[in-house]
C-alpha cells in the first residue's frame, strides 16, 4: 500500500475561446497512434482518455501530451489554419501560444509524492 500526496501550486490562469476546440481536437486525434506506442506501449493502441482536455489534464502525463499536441499543431501550421474561427474570435497562432502558456505553468508545479 503506499500514499500520494500531491500538492499543486496554480502559476496560470488563461483562457482562450472555445472556437478553437475543432483545431484541438483534431490534433490531438492526429496523435493518438504516437501517444499509443510513446506513452502506453502496452496498451494495443487503445488510449484510455475521453478527449484532448482530459489527456491534458493528466496528473502522469498531461505535460508529454501537451508537448506532443504543440509540437503537431507547430508542424503544419497551414493545415489548422483552416480551423480559424470564421467569426475572428479565435486562430492558430493564438491557439499554439495559448498551449504553449498552459505547457510553460505546467512545468512550475510543484508535485510531491509520498509512497
Amino acid at each position: 500500500m503506499s500514499y500520494t500526496i500531491r500538492i499543486l501550486k496554480e502559476v496560470h490562469r488563461g483562457n482562450y475561446t472555445y472556437n478553437v476546440h475543432k483545431m484541438f481536437s483534431t490534433a490531438y486525434e492526429n496523435i493518438l497512434d504516437r501517444i499509443a506506442s510513446e506513452i502506453f506501449p502496452d496498451c494495443k493502441g487503445e488510449v484510455y482518455f475521453k478527449d484532448w482536455k482530459e489527456a491534458i489534464q493528466d496528473w502522469s502525463f498531461g505535460r508529454n501530451i501537451l508537448t506532443m499536441m504543440i509540437e503537431e499543431l507547430k508542424s503544419k501550421p497551414d493545415f489548422y489554419s483552416q480551423f480559424n474561427a470564421k467569426n475572428g474570435w479565435g486562430n492558430y497562432s493564438g491557439a499554439v501560444k495559448f498551449l504553449e502558456d498552459a505547457l510553460n505553468a505546467y512545468k512550475e508545479d510543484y508535485i510531491l509524492e509520498l509512497s
